[in-house]
């Protein structure tokens, strides 16, 4: 285990010069993805033991029933949110929005600009699609 850490330690900084540049590389988020994805596979055939799950489980527990939305529910919701959409202040929605993706394009923490967006009413969406815009969708990182 030894062998292998340092291994990876002298990769990070031979490929990327440190830790911070492997960082901002999304070296340390891809490998964890291939790591869980390996686990993933490894656990699906088998070769993985997990006890109580894939080994030695208990098949005469209860189950715990399924929460099931009625489709009412959904309708109501979604009248709810048009609603919210239409009495929003518009003009502020815009600049909160506007507010966020420069402060993304500059590299700023966005924290106080999501509270800004949220506070706005700005949906989790509309958040998300301003950030996709500055950020494009994650593709799994570059490769290690």
């Amino acid at each position: 285990m030894e062998r292998r850490a340092t291994e990876i330690i002298e990769h990070i900084y031979d490929k990327y010069g440190g830790v911070l540049p492997a960082t901002n590389a999304g070296y340390f988020r891809r490998a964890i993805s291939d790591s869980s994805h390996r686990f993933g596979a490894e656990f699906d055939r088998g070769e993985r033991v997990m006890i109580g799950v894939n080994k030695y489980a208990e098949h005469d527990y209860e189950r715990i029933p399924l929460l099931k939305i009625d489709r009412g529910v959904e309708r109501e919701q979604v009248g709810r949110l048009k609603e919210l959409k239409q009495r929003r202040d518009s003009q502020r929605h815009r600049v909160v929005l506007a507010r966020l993706r420069e402060a993304a394009l500059d590299g700023e923490n966005l924290m106080p600009y999501l509270i800004d967006a949220a506070e706005a009413y700005a949906t989790v969406g509309e958040m998300m699609d301003t950030l996709k815009g500055v950020y494009g969708l994650f593709d799994g990182g570059p490769e290690f």
